[in-house]
């Protein structure tokens, strides 16, 4: 065989491998595309797809997806603090006591300016006298217990 004989045998073989190649691809793409949605027999499947379409959610079942807003914070924030008022304190001076057998009071000043004496039990401007002590009268002023202690004389210059 000469050397042009053997070039053409290898271009026509070549040329033939080519062509199976393009219709092995040709038919490798076609046949999903030819089987996907009939049987056999070539007639369209309908149970597989309405079985398909039964699975499916409706547009309404993923409302609570698209309602939610995507760009809040994934924690959730602290809670406020709120600082709670001191509770109110009498506005009353103890300016002494008298302490004897059967007979126990409270100096009390008031706001007002007023000196009363006061035993365990009564009520001055609102806060009631619970314990009187030598240096101190505890009270009850808006449900709160109070010590509250004897005021010290001011030196006067």
């Amino acid at each position: 065989m000469t050397h042009r004989a053997q070039r053409r045998l290898v271009l026509a073989l070549d040329a033939v491998l080519a062509l199976a190649l393009v219709a092995t691809g040709a038919g490798l793409a076609a046949w999903p595309l030819g089987r996907l949605g009939s049987d056999d027999n070539g007639s369209v499947n309908r149970s597989r797809d309405t079985a398909v379409e039964q699975d499916r959610l409706p547009l309404s079942a993923y409302a609570v997806i698209w309602n939610k807003n995507l760009q809040q914070p994934l924690y959730d924030p602290k809670p406020a603090v709120v600082a709670e008022k001191p509770p109110p304190k009498p506005a009353l001076t103890v300016v002494g006591t008298v302490i004897e057998e059967g007979f126990t009071y409270a100096l009390v000043k008031t706001q007002g300016g007023q000196v009363k004496m006061a035993r365990v039990g009564q009520t001055v401007d609102g806060a009631e006298v619970l314990v009187v002590t030598a240096d101190s009268v505890t009270v009850r002023f808006a449900g709160q217990e109070h010590v509250l202690k004897v005021e010290k004389e001011r030196k006067r210059s």
